[in-house]
């Protein structure tokens, strides 16, 4: 995965935290004009960091650590770490439980860090204290299923793959791909604690992995589906951010991520299709979406409709590697990409990279790649 930190911490370059299977997360730098990388220091969390977030206010850092083998006993690990912004270094604050199994994301909510546990079905709230650590008791928790996983399937029972906020309404979003739906909560801002307020219905099939708002339409959402290689457009109601009432959305749209009639062979035995979908993402001005696509790796690209937010597909970028989990804007023109593998053979082997794109829409260039140790996991999600 890569997360890139406030682009205010520097005017010429911006930090890249870059989390790997091996269990290091790297942190980088990209330089804005060129797009160059350069590594700057290494950590160690002790497992796998499925994913990195960042407390600005604080200067800290936090990852999710999981085996993601369903057998094992005992919850996940959440890792909170301090971030010296000016020479990138990372030193350890604490570790505490995530409150389920299998933590898949992690997010910044206010005062508080919000995790998935994909394999038990649940979402947790933690608090944030002074120093960036973490408060050891979860501060509210949400479960959609009944705790357990029988590893046999993508959507045998509830399997949260994010959790996304969206401030304006204080509302935590979840897609929940074992369950083809997005559970909607309300975070109390004060002590943490997670109300179910609503939910919207993805069309089956389509495994809802991961969410994002757009920038300026308040009212729009873009949901990728991993299962059915499709994106979907959301249409929000008004609900303030302190109304405690159900809030609704209904689904606008829904468009490929593939190009037409593409198909291959899986990369990897245990891949359900030659691709599938794993990350959305909308350019900061707001004018185009993108979603990467593991297997025909690239990023799909698509204009947005300034009027209602529906998108019409522009084109797509291969991603220069293998397998692109997960990626983010560094500015308007500047797009980070982490693949789990460098290399663009099949089967996918080798180490990983993280690739830098210059420009915008379907017109991006790469500029520079950076091989890793695998960048992500090797492990099925």
């Amino acid at each position: 995965l890569v997360h890139l930190t406030d682009p205010a911490m520097a005017s010429s370059s911006r930090l890249v935290l870059a989390g790997c299977g091996s269990g290091i997360v790297h942190t980088l730098s990209v330089d804005l004009a060129s797009g160059n990388l350069e590594t700057k220091q290494k950590y160690d969390v002790g497992g796998t960091p499925m994913f990195v977030a960042v407390c600005k206010k604080r200067s800290a850092v936090y990852t999710v650590r999981a085996s993601m083998h369903y057998e094992e006993a005992g919850d996940g690990v959440v890792v909170a770490l301090k971030l010296d912004q000016a020479t990138g270094q990372l030193t350890p604050l604490n570790s505490v439980s995530s409150t389920g199994k299998g933590p898949c994301h992690v997010t910044v909510a206010g005062d508080f860090v919000l995790v998935a546990n994909y394999e038990s079905g649940n979402v947790a709230s933690l608090r944030i204290q002074e120093d960036g650590s973490l408060a050891e008791a979860p501060a509210g928790t949400c479960a959609f299923g009944d705790g357990t996983y029988s590893g046999t399937g993508r959507q045998d029972g509830s399997h949260p793959h994010q959790v996304a906020f969206d401030p304006t309404r204080n509302l935590v979003l979840v897609p929940d791909l074992g369950r083809d739906v997005v559970e909607l909560l309300r975070l109390d801002a004060s002590d943490g604690g997670l109300l179910r307020v609503g939910s919207v219905s993805i069309p089956a099939g389509s495994g809802p992995r991961h969410v994002v708002m757009h920038p300026s339409l308040s009212n729009v959402g873009y949901v990728v589906n991993e299962l059915k290689n499709t994106v979907v457009v959301l249409w929000f109601d008004n609900a303030s951010a302190g109304d405690a009432a159900p809030t609704t959305a209904k689904v606008l749209q829904e468009v490929v991520t593939l190009p037409d009639g593409w198909t291959d062979e899986p990369p990897f035995d245990f891949y359900t299709a030659p691709s599938h979908a794993s990350e959305i993402g909308v350019s900061p001005d707001g004018r185009f979406v993108y979603a990467s696509n593991r297997g025909h790796d690239s990023l799909a690209v698509f204009a947005v409709d300034a009027g209602d937010g529906k998108i019409i597909p522009a084109g797509h970028v291969k991603s220069k590697g293998s397998l692109p989990w997960h990626f983010d804007h560094a500015a308007d023109d500047l797009i980070v990409v982490n693949n789990q593998y460098a290399s663009e053979k099949r089967p996918p082997q080798g180490p990983g990279n993280v690739a830098t794109f210059m420009g915008t829409g379907a017109d991006l260039a790469c500029k520079a790649t950076l091989d890793l140790d695998l960048v992500m996991c090797s492990t099925v999600v």
